[in-house]
């Protein structure tokens, strides 16, 4: 199919075909992919032809999978007036893959495997702060965390997050610090202390 052999019609027409994708109708999903992709990929050989490093590296394809990939999972708590409304998120979302990984690219939290970046100026990009999208997954990330644990796991938590040695966190909690070691050890034991 082409982008203009799938006509998405009127509002109700679409309103119905984002609630046949909501509900997992493969087909549904399958029409928006068919009837956006060709428009977001445009936009993004559009900008990777101002970032050559990362045209070497990825296809338009590789970003307008990442962000129907972000689209599916956040779909319920979306939405659309429009097709033009869904079509815009999609290309704001398609926008930020594409600063993701700029910023993954000059990060400079990186293993002697990687490559060097040479900075978020020479990619073309305004900034390289987190995206309304990265906070939110964040967010929704660290409360799923939190859900894990009862109260004094929770404390250890939120205490580590605000800089707290393990030292003080049991003097604030009041415990050994062999009980909060122990509660790193048991939950996360690959992960520095």
């Amino acid at each position: 199919m082409t982008d203009d052999q799938v006509q998405l019609g009127d509002l109700e027409q679409f309103r119905d075909l984002l609630l046949r994708m909501k509900e997992g109708d493969d087909e549904a999903a399958t029409q928006l992919v068919v009837y956006y992709s060709p428009k977001m990929r445009r936009a993004v050989r559009r900008k990777l032809g101002s970032l050559p490093a990362l045209a070497a590296k990825f296809e338009s394809m590789d970003f307008v999978q990442l962000a129907f990939a972000s689209f599916v999972r956040t779909l319920n708590r979306l939405d659309f007036e429009n097709e033009q409304a869904a079509g815009a998120y999609l290309s704001r979302v398609v926008m930020g893959k594409i600063v993701d990984m700029v910023r993954y690219q000059t990060s400079v939290k990186r293993g002697k495997h990687h490559e060097q970046g040479i900075g978020h100026e020479a990619y073309g990009i305004a900034s390289v702060d987190p995206t309304a999208e990265h906070l939110l997954s964040v967010q929704e990330s660290w409360k799923a965390e939190l859900a894990r644990h009862d109260d004094f796991g929770q404390n250890v938590l939120r205490l580590r997050a605000d800089g707290f040695t393990i030292d003080e966190i049991s003097t604030e909690l009041g415990c050994h610090e062999r009980t909060v070691r122990r509660f790193f050890d048991k939950f996360y034991p690959d992960r520095a202390r």
